[in-house]
C-alpha cells in the first residue's frame, strides 16, 4: 500500500471515530480533540465528520453544533508535512518581499548543483550544504530568519493554508501517536510559539523550524522528473515541539462551575 492510500486510511480511521457519534460514546482520545476545539461538550450531541477532498492542507473536518472545524493530521514522526512546486514557492516568497538575492539562494541551496536552474550535477543537499556552500547557507539562513514575522508567513503556509486551499484552510494540527496524549494545536498557539523563538541555531538551511530538499533526487525513479522540481518541507523535530506546544500553550481551560469560587 503507498504511502498516500496508507494515510488515508489512518485519516479515514479518525473520520470513524467521530461521524454521527454521540460524544458520551466517543473514545477519551476523540473526546480529548473535541474538548480542545470546542471546550465544554454536551455528552448527548452527535458530531459529523468527513474527510476533506482534493489536495488541500486539512485531512478532515469535525462538526459540534453546526460549527465546522478543519484537522491537518499527522502522526509519529513525518518526514515531510508540505510540498509544492519549487517556483511556486519562490513566487510566496517574491510576494511576502523576499529579496531577489535570497530568492536565488533559495534555488541555489534546492538544486545543489552550484546552478540556479537545476542543469548541473547535483553534488550537496541540505546536511552538508554549509560544508560545500558556507558563505550562501549562512546569508540564507541569517536573513531568512531575522523577522519572526516572516518565519510565521512561511509556516502558515506549510502547515495550515497550503497553495491551493479554496478557501478551506486547517484550524487545528492534531499530531497522534497510539496511547498518548493527543497534541492539538490551534493558529494562535503556534503563532505565539513560532514568534517567541530564536531560530538562529541550526547550520541546515532553514527558514525558522523548517528545512527543505527536493521531492527526489534519484535519477533512476520513474518520477524524477516531477519531482525533482517540488520543494518537500520537513519539521526535524516535529512529534516533541508539537507536544510542548500543546502543553505550554494551552488551548483551553475547564471552566469552574458558577457556584465554585
Amino acid at each position: 500500500m503507498c504511502a498516500y492510500n496508507t494515510g488515508r486510511f489512518k485519516e479515514q480511521e479518525f473520520v470513524y471515530w467521530f461521524d454521527t457519534m454521540k460524544i458520551k460514546d466517543m473514545n477519551k482520545d476523540a473526546r480529548f480533540i473535541l474538548r480542545c476545539i470546542y471546550n465544554e461538550l454536551d455528552e448527548e450531541e452527535i458530531v459529523h465528520s468527513n474527510l476533506v477532498g482534493g489536495f488541500k492542507k486539512p485531512d478532515l473536518y469535525v462538526e459540534y453544533k453546526g460549527v465546522r472545524k478543519y484537522i491537518s493530521l499527522k502522526y509519529g514522526n513525518p518526514k515531510a508535512i508540505h510540498e509544492e512546486e519549487l517556483e511556486t514557492f519562490i513566487e510566496f516568497l517574491e510576494q511576502t518581499g523576499v529579496l531577489e538575492e535570497q530568492r536565488k539562494q533559495c534555488r541555489y541551496l534546492f538544486w545543489g548543483d552550484g546552478t540556479y536552474d537545476g542543469t548541473g550535477k547535483r553534488f550537496f543537499g541540505v546536511s552538508n550544504a554549509f560544508i560545500e556552500s558556507p558563505d550562501i547557507t549562512h546569508s540564507f539562513n541569517e536573513k531568512m530568519n531575522n523577522s519572526n514575522e516572516f518565519i510565521w508567513e512561511v509556516v502558515q503556509r506549510v502547515l495550515f493554508d497550503g497553495r491551493n486551499n479554496e478557501g478551506i484552510v486547517a484550524d487545528y494540527l492534531v499530531h497522534y501517536e497510539k496511547d498518548k496524549i493527543p497534541a492539538v494545536i490551534n493558529r494562535n498557539q503556534m503563532r505565539n510559539y513560532i514568534l517567541s523563538k530564536d531560530w538562529h541555531y541550526k547550520d541546515n538551511p532553514h527558514i525558522g523550524p523548517l528545512q527543505f530538499a527536493p521531492k527526489c533526487v534519484d535519477p533512476k525513479s520513474k518520477s524524477y522528473a516531477y519531482y525533482r522540481k517540488r520543494i518537500c518541507f520537513w519539521w526535524a523535530r516535529l512529534k516533541d515541539d508539537y507536544s510542548y506546544i500543546a502543553q505550554h500553550y494551552v488551548a483551553w481551560k475547564k471552566r469552574k462551575p458558577d457556584n465554585e469560587k
